[in-house]
């Protein structure tokens, strides 16, 4: 017999399930209802009735109509059902619950058909697209449009069977996709930098409240906007991490060597540096300063692990040793490999250990090559170091052995050539002594073939062949030509040796470090500097009795020179000499040019002199008289003029007396001049020299240089005619004046002004 099985959609039953010429069940919206096919009644649903008096079993009450009791198989029973109801008292399940076997329970607990027995097939016969699943209530779906279409929808919820989004995916168009895939409602398919699409904005942690998710899902906001990805927190409106939200209490920045963190609590320090381990669950997660990762906290610092105090030894180690741990592995001058392989038995106590490239020698740390010698004891002998790999060491015979000999080197410890150098027999030479190899019939570019190889002279020992022949090597070979000096491994003049070098009856000299070599009158020889004296290999400062004495003796650059007047009892002194203007020898006795030195001095600052020679200067009174009374001294004054420029006046003498004499000056006749028409500094003759605290001016009533001077020291007459130790660019009688007269009147505000003296010869 052949049996059919159908599966028809009926609006007002929804879809009824045939077997043979039976309807068997119905599917409507979520419930599945059996439709008995004979007539027999099952005990396990008609449980038997209760005698009076007792009591019914856990979830269940009394009551009537158990014929029409809802059970799991078809909830719907009691539909239609009272015409039919058996009043007989009984026990029953109470409203909301459905029966299962012999038990009460709620709907949730009853099995759910399987949809693979009954599997649902749409009534065109088609199957769902992907993404897509058989269900009902289409018109309720969510979108993308409107995620939380559902809520509320229920009461019109169209139950005809169609295709539908599963759960957790929402509708696009005629597709189901992933939230995440929606476009954003107001920003358009893509979000800002550091945000992904999302909902529940509302409860979108922030710097200042980074816990907001928890118990915010009652009140989520699924409307699908741009939030911040796990892991980082909303500051302002961007997303950040979270060390880079504001500290609480410390603001924006935390000290040097913290990070912003939380579990301060669990922070490892120099005391407990596992203080972490076993810490997360009682992590405090305030966010705070914290030491970042490879640091210790000590006090309210964070140090790296080798600067915390040593457990047993304090603070500090001795010179040479550095906080660490393994002191049984460290290495020592007997043993040097001895931490190879010794990890596994490291002691991890910290202590003091010898840093890296250093040795164990006794108690102290030691370079390698101040280990001793195994076999040649402390010392090796001249020009020769400690070190290793001896059967390597370039020589004179074969200079680049070194190259490709690691493998094979012999590490034992002994005496070595320093870099540089080569072995020649058991000594080590720089490589300008190694002997010629011998090389036929041509030699290179300035080189020509001769003997004694080994006595050639070279730039660092250009008379390295006086004394040589009786240990000249006879093997000809290339040698530099007479006049030629051995330079690595080329023969140079001595001029390309970068030192000054000259053949001096047939000995090479070397120029002292203040000389330089010179061709004067064709012959070529060492010369001193200017400023210094002696025969070109031995300079010294020249010490000149005046600038007119260094300019006769050769100088001729303006400069600062060393000043000793003969018969002066004094320390020389240092003094500027104009060797370039009106036949030069002049020395500088008084300069203003910027104002940077202060000319309100006193009398023993007059005396002694100040400023610098080479800027503004006071040479000193002192001075100028020992100079003025032991020889005639002509006298010249250049001053530079705001309005009329540059001009100067000479007088053939000039002498100033002792302090005894109170300075006082004695001009000669004046001679060119283009500051004035006439004798400007006249009335100057015959008058002492004035300071602020020492007036010998010819003014009974004040002191001309407090008065008018600006407190600057000068020989004052009636304080009038020329002052030029004023107030820098100040334009009246304080200021660097001289009176002009005529037409011109008082000049002041003098930019310039030096005064200088040269002996007449």
């Amino acid at each position: 017999m052949l049996l059919l099985s159908l599966v028809i959609s009926n609006p007002g039953t929804g879809l009824l399930i045939y077997y043979a010429d039976r309807i068997i069940a119905t599917i409507c919206g979520h419930y599945f209802r059996h439709h008995s096919t004979v007539a027999v009644v099952n005990k396990e649903i008609y449980p038997v009735v209760l005698p009076t008096g007792e009591t019914c079993p856990v979830n269940m009450v009394k009551g009537t109509c158990s014929n029409c009791q809802g059970t799991c198989a078809d909830p719907n029973k009691l539909d239609g059902c009272h015409s039919s109801c058996e009043f007989t008292q009984t026990c029953v399940c109470p409203e909301g619950y459905l029966l299962k076997n012999s038990s009460c329970v709620a709907p949730d607990d009853c099995p759910m058909p399987s949809i693979e027995i009954y599997p649902v097939v749409l009534p065109t016969g088609e199957t769902c697209p992907v993404n897509m699943v058989s269900g009902t209530c289409s018109n309720c779906q969510g979108t993308c449009a409107d995620p939380n279409k559902l809520d509320g929808c229920h009461s019109s919820c169209e139950f005809t069977q169609t295709c539908v989004c599963p759960e957790g995916y929402l509708l696009k168009n005629s597709s189901c996709v992933a939230p995440d895939d929606c476009p954003m409602p107001s920003i358009g398919e893509t979000c800002p930098v550091n945000m992904v699409k999302g909902t529940c904005s509302n409860c979108q942690g922030t710097c200042a409240d980074p816990n907001k998710l928890d118990g915010c899902h009652s009140s989520c906001e699924f409307t699908q906007t741009c939030v911040c990805p796990e892991g980082y927190l909303l500051k302002n409106s961007s997303c950040v991490a979270p060390d880079d939200c504001p500290m609480p209490s410390i603001g924006e920045t935390c000290p040097v060597n913290m990070v912003k963190g939380t579990c301060s609590n669990c922070q490892g320090t120099c005391a407990d540096p596992n203080k972490l381990d076993g810490c997360h669950s009682s992590c405090e997660f305030t966010q705070t300063c914290v030491c970042p990762e490879g640091y210790l906290l000590k006090n309210s610092s964070c140090v790296a692990p080798d600067d915390c105090p040593m457990p047993s030894i304090g603070e500090t180690c001795p010179v040479n040793m550095v906080q660490g741990t393994c002191s049984n592995c460290q290495g020592t001058c007997a043993d040097p490999n001895k931490l190879d392989g010794c990890h596994s038995s490291c002691e991890f106590t910290q202590t003091c250990v010898c840093p890296e490239g250093y040795l164990l020698k006794n108690s102290s740390c030691v370079a390698s090559d101040d280990c001793p010698m195994p076999s040649i004891g402390e010392t090796c002998p001249v020009n020769m170091v400690k070190g290793t790999c001896s059967n390597c060491q370039g020589t004179c015979a074969d200079p680049n052995k070194l190259d490709g000999c690691h493998s094979s080197c012999d590490f034992t410890q002994t005496c070595v050539c320093p870099e540089g150098y080569l072995l020649k027999n058991s000594s080590c030479v720089a490589p300008d002594d190694c002997p010629m190899p011998s090389i036929g019939e041509t030699c290179p570019v300035n080189m020509v073939q001769g003997l004694c190889s080994n006595c050639q002279g070279t730039c660092a020992d250009p008379n390295k062949l006086d004394g040589c022949h009786s240990s000249c090597e006879f093997t000809q070979t290339c040698v530099c030509p007479e006049g030629y000096l051995l330079k690595n491994s080329s023969c140079v003049v001595p001029d390309d040796c970068g030192r000054c070098i000259v053949l001096n009856e047939n000995v090479y000299i070397q120029c002292s470090s203040n000389g330089s070599c010179l061709a004067k009158d064709g012959i070529r020889r060492c010369y001193c500097n200017p400023g210094y004296t002696g025969d070109g290999l031995t300079c010294q400062v020249a010490v000149y009795s005046d600038c007119s004495n260094a300019y006769t003796s050769g100088v001729t650059e303006d400069g600062v020179y060393e000043i000793m007047p003969t018969g002066w009892t004094g320390q020389q002194f240092n003094a500027y000499c104009e060797m370039n203007i009106d036949g030069g020898g002049w020395t500088v006795i008084q300069r203003r040019v910027d104002g940077s030195v202060l000319f309100n001095r006193n009398w023993d600052e007059y005396k002694e002199g100040f400023g610098t020679p080479e800027g503004e200067t006071w040479l000193g009174n002192d001075k100028i008289s020992f100079l003025t009374s032991s020889r005639n001294y002509e006298f010249r004054v250049d001053v530079i003029s705001q309005t009329r420029g540059s001009l100067h006046t000479k007088y053939d003498l000039f002498r100033i007396g002792n302090e005894d004499e109170k300075y006082k000056l004695t001009l000669g006749t004046i001679g060119e001049s283009t500051v004035a028409n006439y004798d400007y500094m006249d009335r100057l003759r015959g008058v002492q020299f004035t300071t602020m605290d020492q007036d010998n001016d010819a003014v009974p009533t004040y002191n001309c240089a407090t008065q008018w001077g600006g407190d600057g020291g000068w020989w004052f007459a009636d304080c009038s005619d020329v002052f030029f130790n004023g107030i820098y660019n100040f334009n009246n009688w304080k200021g660097i004046c001289v009176d002009a007269k005529g037409s011109v009147g008082t000049d002041c505000g003098l930019t310039y002004v030096e005064m200088k003296i040269r002996p007449v010869l």
